[in-house]
């Protein structure tokens, strides 16, 4: 149990509370107009990035890539607290996807992410294991 402003609230609780913000966050990165504003918050980026790093929870990770899908091509990997193990997740996932749609949402975010000309070094160091993978999946997609 933790106590938030004198009211006793339990750790499936907190999970369930940040679901819900995750789950607005988002919803948001889906307007147009609003990435300009979410990728100026460099901590609300660097706390998304943490907890899709993380793998909290399945419903948060996948929650998150779709923010990091949103906003992936104005992303600069170096300048998230942990840019190296973004990637390394996102092809991680990518290699463990159980269904197309993971697969498709996983290629499409790091082609945004590619996109951004300070994130070279980082797509550069991927291993070949990884790079086979992906090309295996592409040749073997519709």
């Amino acid at each position: 149990m933790v106590t938030v402003l004198h009211q006793e609230v339990t750790e499936l609780e907190l999970i369930d509370h940040l679901k819900m913000i995750v789950l607005v966050v988002r919803n948001l990165s889906f307007i147009r107009a609003n990435e300009h504003h979410l990728i100026k918050c460099t901590k609300l980026i660097d706390i998304i990035t943490s907890m899709f790093v993380d793998l909290i929870d399945r419903e948060i990770t996948f929650n998150c890539l779709d923010i990091i899908t949103n906003l992936g091509k104005h992303i600069v990997l170096s300048e998230t607290n942990c840019g190296k193990e973004l990637t390394e997740c996102l092809f991680g996932l990518l290699g463990t996807a159980d269904t197309e749609a993971v697969v498709d949402q996983c290629v499409e975010c790091l082609r945004r992410l590619s996109l951004s000309a300070g994130n070279e070094e980082y797509l550069e160091d991927v291993r070949e294991d990884d790079i086979q993978n992906l090309i295996n999946l592409l040749l073997s997609s519709n």
